[in-house]
């Protein structure tokens, strides 16, 4: 157990499983309004019509307690054990340790993901030697078939930053959406649920229950490339099956 895990355990004001909410809405889903406060394995935050389910992503011996929590970014008293996002001061979402956050709509219903903003969130100060990582977004469609996207969160400064969706992940509905972070150390190596390093900040979800217009993007911005990312990962996942 991490010395982030153990620190927060005792003391935590864990939010409770969310009931189902209302239906899925069009807009930015922002956390503005949570309570801050520490989510363990399989607890969620109802936000926006959409519901946010925490859980451990690692290995089920390590699993259990502390996934994530709801952050008041400008309280810098959080950031004991780990390297705060930047560019931040209001509310957001923070998975923990190997944390992984499932998006659903309060109603079930199919929704389209157009963009958010995410940083990553740096372990007891690197003391490990990683370094900011990367994003992997796991859509699952109604017919049970799965899409994935990977984005780079390489901000020297742990830094917010605005990813958009596009191509066929932006034009498919998902009935859920998993999001997971993956640490990366100096050599380049991505490892996904491994060392409790696999931490991430997320805020802003732009999420729609109507498909965007054809050719547009939902959000206006500036895509993220996110080439390096999944070259990184692809790596990694190589050097693991050698």
């Amino acid at each position: 157990m991490s010395g982030w895990r153990r620190c927060l355990a005792a003391a935590s004001l864990a939010v409770g499983a969310a009931l189902v909410g209302p239906a899925a809405q069009a807009g930015i889903i922002d956390f503005e309004g949570q309570a801050p406060g520490f989510l363990m394995d399989g607890d969620s935050v109802a936000h926006g019509g959409y519901r946010f389910t925490a859980s451990f992503g690692g290995d089920p011996a390590d699993g259990g307690g502390l996934v994530g929590a709801v952050l008041d970014g400008s309280d810098t008293g959080l950031c004991a054990n780990f390297s705060c996002p930047t560019s931040n001061t209001s509310t957001f979402l923070g998975a923990f340790d190997d944390g992984v956050v499932t998006m659903r709509a309060g109603d079930a219903s199919p929704f389209y993901l157009a963009g958010f903003d995410a940083a990553f969130l740096g372990h007891d100060l690197l003391g490990d030697g990683y370094v900011a990582g990367l994003l992997q977004l796991t859509g699952l469609r109604a017919d049970g078939t799965q899409l994935d996207v990977v984005f780079d969160l390489f901000d020297p400064l742990y830094g917010f930053q605005h990813y958009l969706t596009d191509g066929e992940f932006a034009a498919s509905a998902f009935v859920s959406v998993q999001f997971r972070g993956f640490a990366c150390d100096l050599t380049g190596f991505c490892r996904p649920s491994e060392a409790n390093q696999g931490q991430f900040a997320l805020d802003d979800v732009v999420a729609s229950a109507d498909a965007p217009p054809s050719g547009e993007v939902p959000e206006p911005g500036t895509a993220l490339l996110f080439g390096l990312g999944y070259a990184l990962l692809r790596a990694g996942q190589r050097r693991r099956s050698a």
